[in-house]
């Protein structure tokens, strides 16, 4: 929720990408998994790339961390957005939502942990096609 309210542009701007594709968001998200340990196993071997690894290790952690508030985001926007028959909602709000739904879900044996994994996943994703996706038209669309 704090990261809604600090940085409100970016997580919508993540979270509309989202929406726009959301097959590739997962897609992406899924395959960062084998990619980074890909990446990391190449590293390891090299010399020179130990060093690199104090680096990439943290930021795929907080990669996954952010994918999952985006997850939870997304999630908690779709919820209102069904509740309030698609008028404007509350950014906060959704991402309050979103992380309550995943609160709820998590405990439950074995699909919890799924669906946790795969919002994470997801969210992971879709940061990855923020960034990757490049040009002022997609960052104009997005402005409020």
């Amino acid at each position: 929720m704090l990261a809604t309210a600090i940085v409100p542009r970016q997580v919508y701007a993540v979270a509309h990408r989202v929406e726009q594709y959301p097959g590739r968001a997962l897609l992406f998200g899924v395959s960062s998994v084998p990619a980074a340990v890909t990446l990391v196993v190449a590293l390891a071997v090299s010399v020179v790339g130990i060093p690199s690894l104090m680096l990439l290790v943290p930021a795929y952690l907080g990669l996954l961390f952010l994918g999952t508030l985006v997850g939870a985001y997304f999630l908690g926007r779709r919820a209102l957005v069904l509740a309030a028959g698609g008028g404007r909602t509350s950014d906060v709000l959704a991402a309050a939502i979103g992380a309550l739904l995943v609160a709820i879900a998590y405990p439950i044996p074995f699909i919890g942990s799924l669906i946790f994994y795969a919002l994470t996943l997801f969210g992971a994703g879709a940061i990855i096609l923020a960034c990757l996706s490049h040009g002022g038209k997609y960052r104009e669309s997005t402005a409020r």
